[in-house]
């Protein structure tokens, strides 16, 4: 059983992690919420600030899909009660990502931190198997195109990618308003579209992955996590390991 507390409740994707936790009993259960919008409440253990809550509950892992620009305090939180977390990518640039590296360093031991810029698995199997492709072709390619939908334009990780190709310039990126996720990898004399759609059901999926590995996987001992702090994402590598 993965007891889980979920953080910005109330935004889309703590609802639909809500959702899903109902509908997924026999696996999950809901250890508490936190939103900036509730009240504390020890009986409905629901809270307004996450440190209240971790000071009352101890969960297998946190959601949290709260306020970007305290996502960083959050995340040196997690450190201070060792309790591992999955984050969104929102409220994270390199200086932070750096910071919070120097203070798990600095722990010796840390819990299990996850920065996911998509949750999405059709996304994350459409990458695998694009790089899969690009190994047979590598010699053959001329351009590798993505169309990325909004929300994961800024936080994509292209260095996979960047192994393929003899200048950067041959990658080229545009983003969209749709929820769809297209690669197009241009070869001398045809090419190859790679596209999915990312869907409520598929993010759960993606979530569903990431939960049962930090669970399984609360301290960043394994070599996969590079030292348990994930900036370019997480998902891609776990499908990839039950794909073996």
């Amino acid at each position: 059983m993965i007891h889980l507390g979920i953080v910005g409740a109330e935004s889309p994707m703590g609802k639909l992690v809500l959702q899903k936790i109902q509908e997924h009993k026999e696996k999950y259960r809901l250890c508490f919420k936190v939103d900036a919008s509730y009240q504390n409440s020890y009986q409905n253990a629901t809270f307004k600030d996450v440190d209240d809550a971790l000071l009352a509950l101890s969960p297998t892992l946190i959601f949290d899909f709260g306020e970007e620009t305290t996502a960083y305090e959050r995340g040196k939180i997690y450190q201070t009660y060792h309790i591992p977390a999955v984050m969104s990518m929102a409220g994270f640039d390199t200086e932070k990502i750096e910071l919070l590296q120097t203070i798990r360093t600095a722990k010796g031991s840390s819990p299990t931190l996850v920065i996911e810029p998509s949750f999405s698995l059709n996304q994350a199997l459409a990458v695998n198997q694009a790089l899969q492709m690009l190994k047979l072709l590598a010699s053959d390619i001329v351009k590798i195109k993505f169309m990325l939908g909004y929300n994961n334009y800024q936080n994509f990780d292209f260095a996979p990618f960047l192994k393929f190709v003899d200048n950067k310039k041959k990658i080229q990126c545009s983003k969209n308003t749709s929820n769809e996720f297209c690669i197009d990898i241009i070869l001398q004399h045809s090419h190859i579209s790679i596209s999915s759609s990312i869907e409520a059901d598929d993010l759960w999926r993606g979530m569903e992955l990431l939960a049962e590995y930090v669970a399984n996987n609360p301290t960043s001992r394994t070599p996969l996590l590079r030292d348990g702090l994930i900036l370019s994402g997480i998902l891609p590598n776990v499908v990839e390991r039950f794909l073996l």
